[in-house]
């Protein structure tokens, strides 16, 4: 047992509490809570500074469960006088935080296929314009032209659609290496320059977020296979066969290599993989098996920093990090959609798991979306706005002039790790002071500063005053940015008094995608 404060929780419950959030940010549940709710979360902040530690743990659970619905109270109880009720309500807030930025992330895309004697080769074809996917045929196309389909798969997601499309149409997926093509030469000769910049700021100690993971087209081809399958929202997981060689993955008689395939719908922007759990792995005689560890255990510091409070109750002692975990912080995730899963065998005749359960932890970025809102902004001078990851929007000066023009003068800072952030250092020229850190200069920027852009004042129904004018200055303490604005916006006709500044911005998402699987075969 560790020193640390994370505890142990099965993946059964992280997948209730996945499912319930998801509920609440879709609508299904309401975030508001009733007066009796209300009472109870009371209660329950209050049971958070019990001398009795399970009723601090138990507590701690319900509000989790709880959702959006404690939101109120807890961001409260944040500032209350309980150094106890204080530090877990926080830890509490950053978990209902990642439960809802999970389910709204990975919300999965629902299509509806309907064909009737349709041939294959124009099946696909309509399955890739209807969901937008970049989803193809290779093979011999003469071969496949005179074959039909016929399916209707009702309202499903996209990985449970192109499931149901493959079984009727004779097709799969391929897992072998395909020849490479110009297109596909150009496109990762653009991805080693751009890693090649990243490795250079690096190197200058600059937290640089990791590039976007491109996958590539969906190719389906000739044939058929089936492998053992668990989906959450829009990613879906597979088991290869045991066959599948992963690089640098050799195992020894003692030891049997699980190869999950990981796969989220094209239109997430996938930042890659960070670690994989096992919960649960027991073989057909009921025996437990144990991940081996690959690499040394981070320290708690980066561990906050990597997981981000992504569950309280992850036991690290059984994780594999797919990176190297002393700098986790600063350098691009693994790409392959295939991770590998070491386990430790107890018995060399082992040819199969009747239960593997487990957790995996990935990286997204968000879509641009409303970061921080500074409301009230005509007396909002002097305040400052707080927004995820150290972000921030501080209104220095806000007035109202007798022509209907808005002055603002204020100073953001992006959410650290975001492509936000990343662009305000490149904005910038870095010059390495006498004791040996690093400092920033501002460098003059051709064109409208991208920031700008991602600044809207609004009135009481959300509609956008106009930008007359903007100037921009970068300023750096070591290596923080912040971008201070003088901004003029003009009113028009129809619209009412501002009524708040509106930061549009992307975060780094740490997101954790249950597994579960049932007769999971080790060798062939």
């Amino acid at each position: 047992m560790t020193q640390r404060t994370w505890m142990l929780m099965t993946v059964g419950v992280a997948v209730a509490l996945f499912a319930d959030s998801k509920a609440r940010a879709e609508g299904w549940l309401s975030a508001d809570a009733t007066q009796a709710e209300i009472k109870h979360i009371d209660q329950l902040i209050g049971q958070l500074g019990s001398r009795d530690f399970r009723d601090r743990e138990q507590a701690t659970t319900s509000l989790i469960a709880a959702g959006p619905s404690a939101r109120t109270q807890l961001a409260k109880a944040v500032q209350g006088p309980d150094a106890e009720v204080r530090r877990r309500a926080g830890l509490i807030l950053a978990r209902i935080d990642k439960d809802i930025d999970t389910a709204r992330l990975l919300k999965p895309k629902l299509i509806h296929l309907v064909y009737s004697d349709t041939r294959v080769i124009d099946a696909v074809a309509d399955f890739a314009k209807k969901s937008g996917y970049p989803l193809q045929f290779e093979g011999d196309r003469v071969r496949l032209g005179t074959r039909k389909i016929t399916l209707d798969t009702g309202e499903v997601t996209f990985w449970e659609a192109l499931d149901q499309f493959c079984r009727a149409a004779g097709l799969m997926e391929p897992h072998s290496p395909r020849p490479s093509s110009p297109a596909n030469a150009a496109a990762a000769s653009s991805r080693e320059v751009r890693l090649m910049e990243l490795r250079m700021m690096q190197r200058r100690g600059i937290p640089v977020p990791p590039a976007r993971v491109q996958f590539g087209r969906l190719v389906l081809v000739d044939g058929q296979e089936s492998f053992p399958t668990s989906q959450t929202g829009a990613v879906r997981v597979r088991v290869l066969s045991p066959k599948t060689e992963v690089p640098g993955q050799a195992k020894t008689s003692e030891e049997a290599v699980v190869v999950l395939e990981v796969s989220p719908e094209p239109g997430i922007d996938w930042r890659g993989m960070l670690a994989i759990q096992v919960e649960k792995a027991v073989d057909a005689k009921g025996r437990d098996l144990k991940q081996i560890r690959e690499n040394a255990m981070p320290t708690d510091a980066v561990m906050n920093e990597m997981i981000g409070a992504v569950r309280f109750n992850l036991n690290m002692n059984n994780a594999a990090f797919l990176m190297d975990v002393e700098n986790v912080g600063s350098q691009p995730a693994p790409s392959s959609r295939e991770v590998p899963l070491r386990l430790k065998l107890s018995d060399r005749e082992i040819k199969n798991l009747s239960e593997l359960q487990g957790l995996l932890y990935a990286q997204i970025q968000t879509p641009q979306e409303p970061v921080i809102r500074a409301d009230k902004i005509l007396q909002a001078e002097n305040k400052t706005f707080k927004g995820p990851e150290n972000s921030f929007l501080k209104i220095h000066e806000a007035q109202k002039t007798d022509q209907g023009q808005i002055k603002l003068r204020v100073s953001v800072r992006a959410p650290s790790m975001g492509e936000d952030a990343l662009a305000m250092m490149q904005g910038a020229v870095f010059v390495r002071r006498f004791n040996g850190r690093m400092a920033f200069l501002a460098q003059q920027q051709e064109g409208e500063p991208p920031a700008v852009q991602n600044l809207l004042l609004q009135d009481a129904k959300g509609r956008s005053y106009q930008l007359v004018s903007s100037e921009e200055n970068t300023q750096a303490n070591g290596l923080e940015i912040t971008q201070e604005f003088r901004l003029v916006y003009q009113s028009k006709q129809g619209l009412e008094e501002p009524a708040q500044l509106v930061y549009l911005g992307r975060r780094l998402v740490t997101v954790e995608i249950p597994f579960a699987f049932k007769n999971v075969k080790l060798s062939d």
